[in-house]
């Protein structure tokens, strides 16, 4: 399992000391994606709840913004320290859009020479050209979608 996200809230609203965390994996032998979340207070053992899958990284993403974004609006504050979280985050995002790149290109949706190009633009290191590429798979996808 490869860990791509993790947020850590904190509430302290009225006598409450609880924390919150969540967790984005990877899970590298499935190929999905599994988010974790414990809860308890400070100083306490946490307590787990249930793993949720999904089996692309989008609807994970999403899902844990979602998670994250609840506890917020319910007072608690975003408590994480880690350095190199975002560049998790991209790294799970340029590898699903290279998969989402290969599928159209397999199925016969995007011509070999696109294919090439978006995998050169998302391994550029470019933002610019990833965000190019990005928006190219992503008008393949909602044309194919439309049809």
């Amino acid at each position: 399992m490869k860990q791509i996200d993790i947020t850590i809230l904190h509430c302290t609203v009225g006598a409450s000391d609880k924390l919150y965390r969540v967790t984005l994996y990877e899970n590298t032998k499935s190929r999905q994606y599994e988010i974790h979340t414990e809860y308890g207070r400070r100083g306490q053992a946490m307590i787990i709840n249930p793993v949720l899958g999904f089996e692309t990284f989008r609807v994970a993403k999403d899902r844990f913004d979602n998670i994250v974004w609840t506890k917020t609006k319910k007072q608690y504050l975003d408590i994480t320290e880690d350095s190199d979280r975002e560049a998790r985050y991209n790294e799970a995002v340029i590898k699903q859009l290279h998969t989402e790149a290969a599928v159209l290109c397999a199925e016969g949706s995007l011509e070999r020479n696109q294919y090439e190009s978006i995998k050169r633009m998302l391994s550029s290191g470019d933002e610019p050209s990833q965000v190019l590429a990005e928006e190219m798979i992503k008008a393949k996808n909602e044309k194919l979608e439309a049809a």
